[in-house]
């Protein structure tokens, strides 16, 4: 299966406040519009935000969003800053997965601060910044192709692999939308 996730991982349990954290990440406001299976919202047809907490960890899902993330510590983007910001509460992992174009990233923050950040796509390794962390050891530096490394990232961050968790549709998530 080929896929297609944008997604941003709290190492904190926000349940009940969830759309305070959803106008930290992107600024507005969000109302709660029912429930969607995990594997449902990691879908390319998705559109939308779904977000939800698994043990204790709080998972924001939109496709689009890690596409705000720069990628690249000498250039932040707005995002970037909200994130850092984020992170001085609990580690945060922004990850982009995308198989159709073969485009990764990952941007990793805690204490207030970018602390790692790497992309990539079929033609080159674009950034790889900050010390690996400890659940990239196994792969390669020069792949241009980091799902398994994303893979083992989500799983050191929630303590099983994301995509797992889709493919037994082990989380049900809320829909919000922005308004």
């Amino acid at each position: 299966m080929a896929y297609n996730i944008g997604a941003v991982l709290i190492a904190a349990d926000y349940s009940g406040r969830i759309e305070e954290l959803l106008s930290r990440i992107e600024p507005g406001t969000y109302t709660a519009g029912g429930e969607v299976g995990i594997a449902e919202a990691t879908r390319r047809e998705f559109s939308g935000v779904a977000a939800g907490v698994y043990a204790g960890k709080t998972l924001v899902l939109d496709q689009l969003l890690p596409y705000d993330c720069s990628f690249d510590p000498e250039d932040p983007n707005p995002l970037d800053e909200r994130l850092a910001a984020l992170s001085g509460d609990a580690p945060v992992l922004c990850v982009l997965i995308d198989e159709t174009s073969m485009t990764f990233g990952i941007a990793y923050y805690e204490g207030g601060a970018l602390a790692r950040v790497r992309q990539v796509d079929p033609d080159a390794v674009r950034s790889d910044w900050g010390e690996p962390l400890p659940a990239e050891a196994p792969f390669d530096p020069d792949s241009h192709d980091d799902s398994e490394r994303i893979m083992a990232l989500t799983e050191a961050f929630l303590g099983e692999r994301l995509d797992s968790l889709i493919a037994r549709d082990g989380l049900t998530l809320t829909r919000y939308q922005a308004g």
